[in-house]
Order: structure tokens, then sequence, then C-alpha cells
């Protein structure tokens, strides 16, 4: 039988399951909007307090409302190969002056820029502002008046929202994954002025809270060597494969469960790292590549915003689970 100190306990339980469902609900609902809101005004979307469209795509009139920053992009082990300076604004990069060390001469350098009437777009940052948006709209979906019928529903609307964010904090903490023939025929490579000479590629990201450039220095495999790379290419994919058996014999358990988690890679300057790429019937060599970065404070902000908002949805999750945990117990007894 139950107590009368139980049935008194699940009774105000049941009151302040109700209460949490019709004002702790919307209380965080709206702490959410002023986050993402105040979240959203680096990125040329409507988060940033406009009304929404269901056809949401960033927008160039709310560009000119966005602070332009300059930003010093250098080596972290002092090289001075490649050097930038840029204007970021939003998604994009507004200006730039760049200056590449060739490796044909020791003494050749070329200055290249990004005209501001032709700005080099980071596809990664409008991306997070895409997925915020996203956010913002199911977060704003209920009116203030409306009543939520079950904890089930809220955990599936927080559900949604922390999908949308986690999408938005991947897109930044996540390089671009750009293949070299892609970076090769990026046609904002070729609007530099002036363009770069044809064993010179560069290409733009973000990872994390910063901007980060990599010039690439390739020289174009004449085709009797390129033959060759493809014998020797397929004769080590055979030989590979002709190891696999013998590998997965001696690789115990444990030690294959490791080697399948994917831990990411920290960036460095690359140097001297040799690839090779096809474009067409063309095939190139990276001789060496160069990085350089800076860190962008409103990445890191955003960042936060992006952490911080999901806490918040799972919270309320929790609070929601410990209800329905009650909810049961009375249906027990």
């Amino acid at each position: 039988m139950t107590s009368n100190d139980e049935i008194e306990e699940i009774s105000s339980m049941e009151s302040e399951y109700q209460w949490l469902l019709q004002e702790e609900v919307h209380n965080v609902l709206k702490e959410l909007k002023e986050m993402l809101h105040e979240c959203g005004k680096r990125f040329r979307t409507q988060a940033t307090g406009q009304p929404a469209r269901p056809d949401f795509i960033s927008y160039e009139n709310n560009i000119d409302a966005i602070k332009a920053e300059k930003f010093v992009l250098q080596s972290a082990n002092g090289s001075d190969q490649v050097r930038g300076i840029i204007t970021l604004q939003g998604d994009r990069i507004s200006k730039a002056d760049l200056t590449l060390r060739l490796h044909r001469n020791a003494g050749s350098v070329l200055k290249t820029s990004i005209r501001e009437d032709i700005p080099w777009r980071l596809q990664q940052v409008q991306d997070a502002g895409n997925h915020l948006q996203t956010a913002v709209e199911q977060v704003s979906i209920k009116d203030i008046d409306y009543e939520f019928q079950s904890g089930e529903e809220v955990s599936q609307l927080m559900d949604e929202v922390m999908c949308s964010l986690h999408h938005g904090r991947q897109c930044l903490l996540n390089p671009s994954k750009e293949s070299l023939p892609d970076i090769y025929r990026n046609k904002s490579t070729h609007l530099l002025n002036p363009p770069l000479p044809p064993e010179a590629m560069l290409n733009f990201f973000i990872h994390c809270n910063k901007l980060v450039m990599i010039a690439y220095y390739i020289h174009q495999i004449p085709a009797s060597k390129s033959a060759h790379h493809r014998r020797v290419n397929i004769e080590n994919q055979q030989s590979s494969l002709r190891m696999m058996p013998l590998m997965a014999s001696t690789i115990g358990q444990d030690a294959y469960w490791h080697s399948s988690i994917q831990r990411p890679q920290p960036l460095g300057t690359h140097h001297k790292q040799v690839s090779t790429f096809e474009v067409g019937s063309s095939r190139f060599e990276v001789t060496s590549q160069y990085l350089v970065e800076s860190v962008v404070p409103w990445l890191s902000e955003t960042l936060m915003y992006f952490t911080v908002a999901l806490q918040t949805c799972q919270e309320l999750k929790n609070k929601i689970d410990v209800f329905a945990s009650y909810q049961e117990a009375k249906q027990e007894h």
C-alpha cells in the first residue's frame, strides 16, 4: 500500500511537473532564443532577430551590419614562406594581401590579393549560420501561450534543436575536407589579383577558433613518370591487400577497436609533405605546403554559445527525465 507521505510526494511532484511543462520550458526557450540571436550577430543570417523566412538563405543586404576585422596570418614555427593580412567579415574574406615565396627562385616573392568585389566565401561559416538559423526557428515555433502536453513532446523538441546546434558547431570544429583537385579547380583561387603561377595554389578554411590558409607548391608530372606513378600505386595497393589477412590474424580485438576510433588531427605546417593528385589527364605532385593561421575571437565566442546552448537543452531534458520517473511511479500505484 502507498503511505500518505508517498501520495503527498507524488502529488507535489505532479504539480512541479505541470509547472515545468507550462512555465519552465517557455523560460528555457526564451533563454535559448536570446542566446542564439546573440550568437547570430556574426553570421549573415536572420538569426540576428529579423523575422524568419521558411525558405531561408543567407542574404547580402545584411553584410554591411557585420563588423569587418583584420587578421595577420602567420606560421606557428616562424616561417616567412607565406604571410597574409586578411579582412574577415562574416562568412567571407572581403579583402586580403598575400605574400608567397616561390620555390623556383629563392628570392622570388609573389604578392597577390583578394578583391573586395570578388570575396572568398567560407562555406563552413555559412553552413554553421544556416544550422543556427534552423535552431532559432525551432525554439521559436511554439507561441508563449502554447501548452506542452507531455515531457516526450519537450524532449523531442530539444532533440531537434540539439541536432541543429551540433551540426552548426561541427561545421566550425572540423576543417572542410576539400580534395586537392577541388582546391586546384577552385574559382576563387583563379580570381586572385594577380593570378597565382601554375606551381602554386592555396585554400582557406576554419579550424575551431582559427582562420587557416594553406599554400601548396606543385609541379606537373610528365606523362611517362605519371604512368610509372600509377603502376607503383597499383602495386602498393595489391601488396596491402595481400597483407590484410595476415594483419587481421595478428591484431587483437582491443587493438582493432582503438584503431577504429577517429581522433582529431592537429594542424601543422606540413612542410615538404609529398602527395599527388590528378585533374583530368594531368597529374601533379605537391612538393611542399605551408600553413599560416590566426585566432578569430568571435569564432571562440560563437563556439561558446553553441556549447552553452547545447548544455541548456540537455539540462532541460534531464529535468524532464526526472519527472518522468515519478510519472511512472504514480502509474504503478
